[in-house]
Order: C-alpha cells, then structure tokens, then sequence
C-alpha cells in the first residue's frame, strides 16, 4: 500500500500544514495505536521543518510525502530538493521562521534533542538533489513473519518451476552463479562475526554477573535454578530428537562434511586442549571451546579486578559487532528465497519436509519442558500450576505476538506481582534471566543433531559432549537480535562437523521458532523465580491464589 501527496507551492507558510495534515489522515487510517502515531508526526514534523531550512526550490518547484506499507511495516518518506546537509543533529539553524515565539537558539535546541531521540527511526540519503528522509513510523510484530513464509513459498515454487520447466542447464546456472553464491557471502559473513561475537558476548556477560554477588543466598538459590532449567532443556531436547528421528532420511550430500574418519583426540589430550598456549590462537584457528574459556577468565578478571574500562570496552564491542552482524541479518529473506530454491533444485521437497520436522520436534520439547514446569511448581514449591499459568497468559501473548522475551519484561514484573513476588527478587531475576536463562540450549541440540541425521553424519561422542557444553553456553551467549541463535547455531554445526550450509536452510523456521520460544523463555524465568521463593519467604500466598 501506498500513497503520495505532492507540495505544489512549497513557499506557502501553508506547505508543511498540508504535508502534516496528509500524514495524520493517512497513519489515521493505518489505524495505528495513539502512541506510534503520536511518534511518527512529532518526527515528521520536526524532519520536515529542518529540510524545509535547507530547501532549495529554485530548479525543483515541488516536495513530496509518501507513506507506504510493506509486509505490515509503515514507513514515510520525505523529499525535498536542496543540497546535500549534515543530518547529524547538529545543524546550525539559518532561520527559525517556523518557531515564530521561539529565538533560533531555542528551536535549534529542540530540534536537536527530538532528532538525536529518534535517530533510531530516522535514516538520511542525498539523490539527484533531493534530500531523502525516510522514518519508520510503525514496525508491525508479524513482518518478520511474512518476509520469512514470503520468501519460503517463492523458493519453493520458483524450485519446483525450474525443475520442471526448465532445461537442466538453465537451473544449474542459476543455481551455481546465483543461489549458491549468495547463500556462501551470507554463510562468510556469518563465520567472520560468529568468533568476536562469541568472545565478547560471553566475556561482557561474566563480567556485568560480577556486579550481582551481593546477593548471595538467594542469587544462588536462583542461579541453581537457572542450571537446573538448562539441563533440563538439554535432556529433552536429546528425547526428543532420539524419539522422532528428526532428520532421518532427507538424504543430503555437502561437500562441507567433515570426515569422520580421522583419528580422535585421547581424552588427556582433549583435557589439555582445553587452554590455549597462545592467546589468539582460538580466535586464529576457531576452537569455541578454548574461545569460551578464554571469554569466561577475561569476564571474571574484569569483574573481581573492577576493571570499568575493559567491562565498558566488552559491552561496546559486543554491541559493535552485533551492529555488524546485524547489516547481514537483513538479508535474510533474499538468503532464505536462495537456499530453499537451491534445496528444491537439488534434492526435492523431503528436505523442506524434514526442517519443518525440526520445528514440530521442537514444539513437543517446549510442550514437555511446560509439564515439567507445572511438576515442579506443584510438588516443590507447592503452588497451584493453573494459577501461575493463568496469571502468566498476557505474558504468554505477548511473547508470542512480539518474539521477544526481551519485550516482555514489564509484563513478566506485572505477573510476578500479580503472584505475591517480592519486587525485591523478580526486579533482578526477570531481567537477568531473559540474558542467561533462555531454552535456544534445546534447539541447538535438536538442530545438530536433525542436521547430522540429514547429512548422514555420525557425530562422535566427545564432539558431542563438546556441542553439549557449548550449547549451554552458546545459550547464554547468543546474541540479543534478530538471528542470534542461527549465529550460534553456525559455531555448534561446525563443532559437530556438520556443514554450516544447513544454517541456510534452518532459517526458513526461525521466525516460526521464535514464536513459539518466546513465550516458554519468559515462563522459565517466571518460574524459576516462582521456586526460589520457596523457603526464602518471598511470595504472598493469599495474593498468589487470589482468582
């Protein structure tokens, strides 16, 4: 959807009014809640004023307003023709015409501190003498979804019309100059990130652990849970996938798999491997293990050495190489579209088969994960399971509407309270917990393991023991974005030495996967906040049983 409005006589003081009033109608109508509408005219009203500063109309004698809607995502565009600026927020203004009751300084000083607000919403480009503002007025929660199923159903069926239609040259061309290409710059991207965002994600969030020791009793009652939670997770996601046999007879082939033939390393060896004899050469060489342990004693000196630059240091780079990542991740449904229709041309609809096979699997793990919850409710903390899960449901609902456990936190504080928790324990351990405390331990395991089924790997026993390990941590370690754990999913497939490549073709159920993670993420972590207070007199019980 989409609609324009164009500003024939921009010098009238009543262009911008009309240019305003179009983008009201139309948000109106849009239907969005008060709160994003209310956003996106205050940014568009303060972006077009300072285009409208630096306005040239002497060649172009028009400005145009666009608001348009792309898989349930509205953006608007501003252009307005004049010189190239510094859209950095700060401008000096020449004029403050449109702030008639205000100095320039003053209207400069608003304009600054509203454009530096929502810099976030705002990207600038300059083209053909147009100064070009796009602002993201609303991100729908489902858009990701409908890129992903999008992107899935045009795969599959450009897949099957190419080996159906098309000469067998056609297709192999387009699939070893096109698909195959795009997804191996995705997978590079990926390997390139994957070792510093290992590295800083795990040494950032050991360090910032070292800030909570004061709680000593009942943070250690509470971490023991979140241990607990994550074997758990670790046990039935091996159930699961041993139970189905997620995978099995897909039948790939990838020259990416590594032989098992080669001789393991003895157990002393494996033991002795575990600390590298120089610094860098996990981060050379790729080791996850050494590279996790490497994280874990730079996080824990710097938190016992109260080192606040280098803490700073770990958080700004891990955000950094996110952000890099990130650049990446946006390309996702173009990867998505390439590897599914490479799959197609190449080994047929049982291999899409098998990923959603992958998704079904890991549904019955968080179905069993919930009934060990309620167990554990009931006969340990001796709370009624049907009043948790009933004060949990808008918690529930959101993470599954949002895919964000993150999202969610306010909603999980206003249920922990609605149960009688003590804001003293649920203030620390809700937002903790959505960092450390997540079930992707579950889906790595059943992933690894699906993907060895496919590619007919048998994955040795100290690999396995390794992948074990460092999905537990890779658990904790994920990045906090959008494709974070097929980042770490990559790691774990290369440990096992299975072909990355199947990260490609697992993207296909992310989005799916996140809905139905989110909301066991944030019931984890209410319940593990639910059983600490047992024997630590934490909770009202009148209030928790209150209908």
């Amino acid at each position: 959807m989409q609609k324009s409005f164009i500003v024939s006589d921009p010098a009238s003081h009543e262009a911008v009014t009309q240019a305003l009033g179009f983008l009201h109608e139309s948000l109106s109508a849009l239907k969005l809640n008060t709160k994003d509408l209310h956003r996106a005219e205050l940014i568009s009203e303060e972006t077009l004023l300072r285009l409208m500063e630096y306005a040239d109309f002497s060649k172009h004698d028009a400005f145009s307003v666009k608001v348009r809607k792309f898989f349930g995502d509205v953006f608007i565009d501003l252009t307005v023709p004049g010189q190239e600026i510094d859209f950095s927020g700060n401008l000096e203004l020449p004029d403050a015409q449109y702030y008639d009751e205000l100095s320039p300084d003053t209207a400069e000083a608003i304009q600054n501190i509203l454009l530096r607000s929502y810099s976030q919403y705002i990207s600038y480009k300059h083209s053909s003498g147009y100064n070009i503002i796009t602002i993201k007025a609303f991100l729908g929660n489902y858009s990701g979804l409908y890129k992903t199923l999008t992107a899935l159903f045009l795969a599959v069926l450009t897949g099957l019309l190419l080996k159906s239609f098309a000469p067998e040259g056609v297709y192999s061309v387009l699939n070893d100059d096109i698909f195959v290409p795009v997804r191996t710059l995705f997978m590079n991207g990926l390997k390139m990130c994957a070792v510093p965002i290992v590295f800083f994600s795990i040494a950032s969030s050991v360090s910032d652990i070292g800030s909570f020791s004061g709680l000593k009793k009942t943070g250690l009652r509470l971490f023991t849970w979140f241990a607990v939670m994550q074997v758990l997770a670790v046990v039935v996601g091996f159930g699961m996938v041993i139970l189905f046999g997620t995978g099995k007879g897909a039948g790939l082939s990838s020259a990416q798999v590594i032989s098992q033939n080669a001789e393991m390393p003895s157990f002393a060896s494996a033991i002795t491997g575990l600390i590298p004899d120089n610094l860098m050469r996990p981060f050379f060489e790729g080791n996850m293990i050494q590279l996790i342990i490497l994280a874990f004693l730079c996080g824990s000196a710097a938190a016992s050495s109260k080192a606040k630059s280098i803490i700073t240091a770990f958080n700004d780079l891990n955000r950094l190489f996110m952000k890099a990542t990130g650049y990446f991740i946006k390309f996702m449904p173009v990867v998505i579209f390439c590897s599914i229709a490479s799959v197609v041309l190449t080994t047929g609809l049982n291999t899409i088969l098998s990923v959603l096979g992958v998704l079904m699997t890991l549904l019955a793990g968080y179905a069993v994960l919930n009934i060990i919850y309620c167990f554990a409710l009931k006969f340990y903390a001796g709370l009624s399971p049907v009043q948790f899960y009933k004060k949990s449901l808008s918690v529930i609902i959101t993470a599954f509407s949002t895919c964000s456990s993150n999202a969610c936190i306010p909603d999980m504080m206003k249920s922990a309270d609605e149960m009688g928790i003590s804001p003293k324990l649920y203030s620390f351990s809700l937002p903790f917990g959505v960092s450390v405390n997540k079930t992707s331990s579950m889906f790595f395991i059943i992933a690894v393991i699906a993907a060895a089924n496919m590619y007919g790997i048998n994955i040795p026993f100290t690999a396995m023991v390794s992948v074990t390990i460092s999905a537990i941590v890779m658990n904790i370690a994920a990045p906090g974005m959008a494709g974070g754990a097929i980042i770490a999913l990559s790691v774990l497939l290369s440990q096992a030495g299975c072909p990355m490549e199947f990260t490609a073709i697992i993207m296909s159920i992310d989005t799916l996967r996140n809905m139905i993670s989110s909301p066991t993420n944030c019931v984890v972590n209410l319940v593990c906040t639910a059983l600490t207070t047992q024997k630590e007199n934490l909770i009202d019980l009148e209030k928790y049983n209150r209908p």
